[in-house]
């Protein structure tokens, strides 16, 4: 079962201009978001010894546990389709946004990109989108997890003021961002 999403807060306006939306995830998306998935694993996938048949059969296993996992743990978190415009056609899934505003440091619990949206300002322009609700909305600030390998995501969040927080925990880092105290709830 995907759980649906309040309408997410709107995006800022050289997101909208660039054809960024996001939507709630449906029942009829698993197809695109297990695609997703496998771009998101690509990299790790190309050193595994197994015959495209496994790596298919291993991602499509992983992709239904971590969704899995994702929607039991956090059922009142937001699960957002990343989509960019494609006109005349109807919008293009780009990725996905997985944001748990219900706690004082609200935590990104996934955030990824189509291999080709990669690079193109998506993701830090909906990273600090996330940090500037969070401190309109007067939380603490936000959280997330970052892949110890993946140095471009970490560099990334470094970029936008996230700080390590603690030790590695498994392959996983803490990274936290702090909203000013001064701005907490201003608009």
């Amino acid at each position: 079962m995907t759980p649906t999403a309040a309408t997410p807060p709107s995006l800022p306006a050289d997101l909208v201009r660039r054809g960024v939306a996001l939507r709630a995830i449906r029942p009829e998306d698993q197809p695109v978001l297990r695609d997703l998935y496998g771009q998101f694993r690509a990299e790790e996938m190309a050193f595994a010894p197994w015959s495209a048949a496994q790596k298919a059969m291993f991602l499509d296993d992983q992709f239904r546990l971590q969704h899995h996992h994702f929607v039991t743990h956090h059922p009142r978190a937001d699960f957002w389709l990343i989509e960019r415009a494609a006109p005349p056609s109807a919008p293009v899934a780009v990725g996905r946004l997985y944001l748990d505003r219900t706690t004082p440091l609200w935590r990104v619990l996934d955030v990824g990109l189509a291999t080709a949206e990669r690079g193109r300002g998506t993701g830090s322009g909906l990273l600090t989108w996330v940090q500037n609700s969070a401190s309109a909305a007067g939380a603490d600030g936000v959280d997330l997890h970052v892949v110890l390998t993946n140095v471009r995501a970490r560099s990334l969040y470094e970029r936008l003021g996230f700080a390590v927080d603690g030790a590695p925990v498994g392959h996983h880092q803490r990274m936290v961002w702090r909203a000013e105290p001064a701005l907490r709830g201003v608009s």
